[in-house]
């Protein structure tokens, strides 16, 4: 079957679909709702992490196969991500309880933590090529 109109391959490892990055996930939505689509994936990586597009396409009747947008939201956060494993008690790597926002509270943590340690921003960190 051909690629519908307005798609292009990227040449890269992953060779997946651009549409201009997305040119939108309307692009995405029409293509589902032409071809009578049930449900959507939306790949690895590439809208995997959007909460928005889990929203549009669940606005649109039909179904997101990943998270919940409130989930992808919650664990693009680490802090609160770390914080909603904790109350689920699944076991976590010693950390900071919250953010670092100085340097005497970084001392004071890696002094508890002990050495090494590793620093992550609380956000980010994607697959952004």
């Amino acid at each position: 079957m051909p690629w519908p109109s307005g798609w292009q391959m990227k040449a890269s490892a992953s060779a997946r679909p651009l549409l201009s990055e997305l040119s939108e996930k309307s692009q995405i939505l029409a293509a589902a709702e032409i071809t009578g689509a049930d449900a959507i994936h939306p790949g690895y990586g590439f809208l995997s992490e959007n909460a928005q597009f889990a929203e549009m396409v669940e606005a649109h009747g039909l179904a997101f196969i990943g998270p919940t947008a409130e989930h992808i939201r919650i664990m693009g956060d680490k802090i609160a991500a770390k914080q909603a494993m904790i109350e689920a008690g699944v076991p976590c790597v010693p950390g900071s309880d919250g953010a670092v926002t100085s340097i005497a509270d970084a001392k004071k943590a890696a002094k508890k933590i002990g050495f090494p340690v590793l620093v992550k921003a609380s956000a980010g960190g994607g697959a952004a090529a």
